[in-house]
Parts: structure tokens; C-alpha cells; sequence
């Protein structure tokens, strides 16, 4: 990464942004091989953003981009005009898109020859499709929506999937339908959208068995779509789904990865290695918000006392109790396929260890950091009380009611609002803006 960290770190920096577009075939449906660059048409590209937990815990958040093109030459006409790029082909609606971005190292051979190397190596940033109304107007600009590839799952009634057993599946397993699910004609629904392979699909599995996800005309399914019951199912395993950098769907863990992708570097300190990049800090804290002392669980469609499972803390009027201090706060969700008492206390406990552990969490604007994800590890490194250039009647000499050596070293400040020595965060949210060329990240020590 260390070519990586040297154009992040640089005060200028050579940087790319590109635009493609798959079209689909009008005889087949399927996607084009091969992608249609319209970098040359963007006016204003937009921001792209993932949110994991950061608005209330269990809840995923995928943002649209809306980014703004020159039409003056018609290319995105509706798909039966000539000047269309789409004429001869499918609708314009679930075209795929890609964006990539990162920065251009130069480099000047002996005999004078420019060579050009991006980075990262991985240049993509976001995968999407066209998914909304494309008005046109006077202006010959076009607004053009651009949603995260999950939009294919809210777009799919669950009730019309096959492949449910009798016995009922496991989330694993439920994805793995998903993946492999044909329109009965042997064509994919869902693959054409991840490389039209299985390769771009990682998911983890997952042992609890919902006996009442056997049929598409189970409760929950019958009225719901495809995103729907995928989101029960992550609140009841406490996992999350999204869609990386390079497309790939992900149905894991909320762990964050095991070494650091990146070490952020603030004011009264720094680093040769990565620089200065955090150009502000907005919150910092732990977000109360997010604690819950006592978990529930309705898995039974009747409502009686046999239907609730509850894991909370004991609650006692002391200094040291946490719902006492912090309110006796329940996080209540209701999932019918949770099979008995026994997985419905395994699933509670898990939430229960999230919810219950406040962290400290932060928002944190900083320089252009192409590569990272949700669930990325980041180190963070910033003290509000350091100060720049000469100490020199600015700061005391010395630790007070010393008289020794140690006295030549600078008092330890006190009260600082914020001092972070690589504290270790996971991310909950990354934003790029890819038209200021800056990262928004929240996250949770982790």
C-alpha cells in the first residue's frame, strides 16, 4: 500500500473518476460483455455511501447517488431514439453501473517517456444500476438515478422464489436459494447483476434452522419482497449484507477485519507513514442512543407470555448499574421463524452483547481514502490539545512540584475534548464525495 499512502498523503494529488454503463441485450436481457465509458458526459458525479448501525442498530442503509450528465448529444434519450446510446438495445432501466476512482502516480523514464500507474490497484468504488425516472428538459442535462445493486432485491416479490424444503432453511442457506434462484426457464434472476457468476457471492454460513421459511406462502414472505425478508433474517443472526468496491455481494459477520486497512493521523499529531489526513472531527463520544439494556424477542404469532423470549440486565438503584444511570431501554423486534425457545435465547444473546456494550463512537471528515469499507478496521490518532510551532511562553516549562531532570519535559495537558493515541474503530458508515474528493467515516471503537 505504500505507493497507495503516497499520493493520499501528498498536498496535491493526480486524480481519475470514471463512469461505465452495461446495457442489456433486447433479444436476450442479459448484460453486454463489455463496458461503455461516458466519463466525458459527468457534471457532477455525487456521493457514494454505506451505513451499517448508524442511524439505530440492525438497521442497513445503502444511498442512492444522483449524478448529473451532459445530454447534449441525446446519448441518454429514451432507448427507442437513434441518438439514444441505449437504441438496439433493452430499457435504460437496470443498466449497470460502475464508478472508479482513485489517484494517477507520473513517473519519466530516462529517455523522456511518461508512464501513468493508478491507484489503488482495485480502481472501482461503487456498483449500482439505473433505477428511476430520467426526465428530460430544456437544459440538455440529465439527472441520472443511480441506486446500489440491493435495489434488485427490493425489486422482486419473495413470494414468487422456489426452493423452500418443508423443514424449513437457514439464512445460509436462503441466500444460497437466492443466488441460484432461475426464472424456470434456467436463466439467473440475481446472478447477471454480480458478474453472472457464484464467485461474487460470499456468504457465510449460519446453522438456525426457520422452519416457518418453508414455503413462498409462509407469513412474512407472501406480502413482503426479496430485501424484506433478507433484512429479518440479518436482525435474527445479527449479520449484515452489503455489496463491496468490486460488486461482490456479502452476507457475514460483524466483525471488523483483523489488522488495520488504514491509520488516520490529526491535529497535534502526525506521521511520515500516512501524513495528516483528518480534516475534522464532529463528534466523538459514546452515542446513548445505541445502548439497550434488555433485548426481546417475539417468535410466535400468538400473543401470549410463551411467545416472548427476554435477555436484560439486572436493574438495582446503585452508582454502577447501567440501566439505573442509563434507563432501562428494550430493543424489540418480532421474527415468526425463529423455531423454538432454545434459538431464540442464542440469537438474544448475541444482540445482547452488542447493545449492551456502549463504545465510543466518532464522525470524522478526512482526505480522499479510496479503498476502504464497512467493517474495515481503521486506527485513529488525534489530540484537540496539541499545538503547532514554538511552545515558547505558551505552555509551562515544567510538571508542577518537580525540580529534577524530568523537568525539561512539557506538562501533560489537561481537559483536551478529544485524544486519540491509534485507537482502534470500526467503520459503521463511509461516504466518498467524489466531486469534493473527501471521505466521511463513522465508526465504533472496536
Amino acid at each position: 500500500m505504500s505507493s497507495l499512502l503516497n499520493e493520499i498523503k501528498k498536498p496535491f494529488s493526480k486524480t481519475f473518476r470514471r463512469l461505465f454503463i452495461k446495457r442489456k441485450l433486447s433479444t436476450t436481457g442479459l448484460f453486454e460483455s463489455a463496458w461503455q465509458e461516458m466519463s466525458d458526459d459527468v457534471q457532477q458525479w455525487g456521493k457514494v455511501r454505506k451505513e451499517i448501525d448508524n442511524v439505530r442498530y440492525g438497521q442497513l442503509t445503502f444511498g442512492d447517488m444522483l449524478m448529473r450528465v451532459d445530454n447534449s448529444s441525446g446519448r441518454y434519450n429514451p432507448e427507442d431514439d437513434e441518438a439514444s446510446l441505449w437504441f438496439g438495445f433493452g430499457s435504460q432501466q437496470r443498466s449497470l453501473v460502475k464508478i472508479e476512482a482513485g489517484f494517477v502516480h507520473q513517473t519519466r523514464s530516462a529517455g523522456g517517456v511518461w508512464t501513468n500507474t493508478e491507484y489503488p490497484t482495485a480502481t472501482a468504488v461503487f456498483h449500482g444500476l439505473v433505477s428511476g425516472d430520467i426526465p428530460l428538459s430544456d437544459q440538455n442535462v440529465i439527472t441520472l438515478p443511480v441506486r446500489p445493486l440491493l435495489q434488485i432485491f427490493r425489486d422482486y416479490p419473495a413470494r414468487n422464489l422456489t426452493g423452500f424444503t418443508s423443514t424449513g432453511v437457514s439464512a445460509s442457506q436462503f441466500m444460497a436459494m437466492i443466488r441460484d434462484q432461475t426464472d424456470g426457464s434456467g436463466s439467473f434472476i440475481f446472478r447477471p447483476f454480480f458478474g453472472d457468476t457464484t464467485t461474487n457471492w460470499n456468504i457465510a454460513p449460519t446453522t438456525n434452522v426457520y422452519t416457518n421459511l418453508n414455503t413462498s406462502t409462509a407469513a412474512d414472505v407472501y406480502d413482503a419482497n426479496v430485501w424484506d425478508v433478507i433484512e429479518k433474517l440479518l436482525e435474527a443472526e445479527n449479520m449484515v449484507a452489503y455489496i463491496k468496491r468490486d460488486g461482490t455481494f456479502n452476507f457475514t459477520t460483524r466483525d471488523p477485519t483483523t489488522a488495520a486497512a488504514f491509520e488516520f493521523f490529526g491535529a497535534g499529531v502526525f506521521d511520515t507513514q500516512y501524513g495528516h489526513t483528518i480534516k475534522r472531527i464532529s463528534r466523538y463520544g459514546k452515542k446513548q442512543s445505541d445502548y439497550f439494556s434488555r433485548v426481546e424477542v417475539k417468535f410466535r404469532a400468538e400473543d401470549t407470555f410463551s411467545s416472548f423470549r427476554v435477555r436484560e440486565s439486572s436493574f438495582t438503584v446503585t452508582g454502577a448499574n447501567d440501566p439505573w444511570n442509563r434507563g432501562h431501554r428494550t430493543f424489540a423486534f418480532e421474527n415468526l421463524w425463529i423455531a423454538n425457545t432454545v434459538a431464540a435465547d442464542v440469537i438474544l444473546e448475541t444482540i445482547f452483547t452488542n447493545v449492551t456494550n456502549l463504545k465510543n463512537q466518532i464522525e470524522m471528515t478526512a482526505s480522499f481514502v479510496p479503498h476502504l469499507e464497512v467493517l474495515d478496521r481503521v486506527q485513529v490518532s488525534f489530540d484537540s490539545g496539541g499545538l503547532a510551532g514554538t511552545r515558547w511562553d505558551v505552555q509551562d516549562w515544567a510538571e508542577a512540584g518537580t525540580d529534577d531532570a524530568a523537568d525539561l519535559l512539557w506538562e501533560v495537558l489537561g481537559g483536551d475534548a478529544i485524544r486519540l493515541a491509534a485507537q482502534d474503530f470500526k467503520i459503521l458508515s463511509i461516504e466518498l464525495d467524489l466531486d469534493k474528493l473527501e471521505t466521511k467515516i463513522t465508526g465504533i471503537t472496536a
